[in-house]
């Protein structure tokens, strides 16, 4: 289900300005009914995933390479948009859960997942609190 966007991105703002508890906790509780988008890029003789008839991609992940943040210190990010229509995204793009993107970054070799948000608002996550946010607020 697509977020009302101007609620999770004004908490996500909240976030930026005050880091209260409650503003993450509420952040949470909107994603766990959101679907966030990462953008796909083949791998080298992949095909680009399959659009199913709910309009949803379907691939899996030894077809698609998915996009990191590499910060100065070398520490590497999953990295995922609230907005399918986000300016950043440059290349076609897969909606995916919230819960799926937490699991699935826990399987690869990073430091944790960025949310990009509305404008310069982002949530950087380390890889040690993605399994309590899975436990507390994502899971199916």
């Amino acid at each position: 289900m697509k977020l009302d966007a101007r609620d999770i991105h004004a908490v996500a703002a909240d976030i930026h300005l005050h880091k209260r508890r409650e503003d993450f906790e509420h952040f949470f509780t909107l994603l766990a009914k959101a679907e966030l988008f990462v953008p796909v890029k083949p791998r080298p003789g992949a095909e680009m995933p399959t659009k199913m008839p709910d309009g949803r991609m379907w691939a899996n992940d030894q077809m698609f390479l998915l996009p990191q943040a590499t910060f100065g210190d070398g520490a590497k990010y999953s990295l995922f948009y609230l907005r399918e229509d986000d300016p950043r995204i440059d290349q076609p793009a897969m909606a995916v859960s919230a819960h799926d993107a937490f699991r699935v970054t826990l399987l690869r070799n990073v430091d944790g997942l960025i949310i990009q948000c509305q404008g310069e608002d982002k949530l950087v996550i380390p890889k040690p609190m993605i399994e309590q946010i899975l436990d507390k607020f994502l899971s199916e």
